[in-house]
C-alpha cells in the first residue's frame, strides 16, 4: 500500500525515529511506527479492520478517508 502524508511533520516523524520520540513521546511514536508498518504490509483496507488500532472509514465529507487510533484521543 502506498502511504502519503498531508502533513510534513508526520512525514518527518515517520522517517526519523529520534524526532518522533522527541515530539510524540516514546509510546505514541512506537504506536505510530507500528501503524505505519501495518499499513505498509496490508494489500487493502479490509485487511486492517481486525487489527489493533481500530481502523475505520470516515463518514460524510471524508467518506473516502480512513483513520486509526494511536492512543486516546490521538488518531
Amino acid at each position: 500500500m502506498i502511504i502519503t502524508f498531508a502533513d510534513r511533520k508526520l512525514h518527518k516523524y515517520a522517517n526519523k525515529d529520534s524526532l518522533a520520540i522527541q515530539k510524540m513521546g516514546a509510546n505514541r511514536a512506537k504506536l505510530f511506527k507500528q501503524r505505519l508498518g501495518q499499513l505498509h504490509a496490508a494489500d487493502n483496507f479490509t485487511d486492517l479492520i481486525h487489527l489493533p488500532g481500530h481502523y475505520h472509514q470516515l463518514k460524510d465529507n471524508r467518506k473516502d478517508q480512513w483513520a486509526c487510533k494511536l492512543d486516546s484521543p490521538y488518531r
